[in-house]
């Protein structure tokens, strides 16, 4: 069974790489990690991107829509 973790992540680039190292050792080769954006205005995005790791796929939301709509 493959297994999919959603992260919404906005200004978290202090804390995000711990975050991810965190689940992404808890998961398997062909499990992944969606990392959805609420348009961060720090460098969160480079710090996901920096991971390197095919398991994890990054969306962006276009406008900042708060952590309830950002899923929805």
């Amino acid at each position: 069974m493959e297994i999919s973790v959603c992260l919404a992540t906005y200004n978290g680039a202090k804390y995000v790489d711990l975050q991810l190292e965190s689940i992404l050792r808890q998961l398997g080769a062909d499990d992944e990690v969606i990392v959805l954006d609420d348009c961060s205005k720090d460098n969160t995005l480079d710090v996901v991107t920096a991971i390197n790791d095919r398991r994890i796929k990054i969306y962006k939301n276009d406008v900042n829509k708060g952590h309830v709509f950002s899923f929805g």
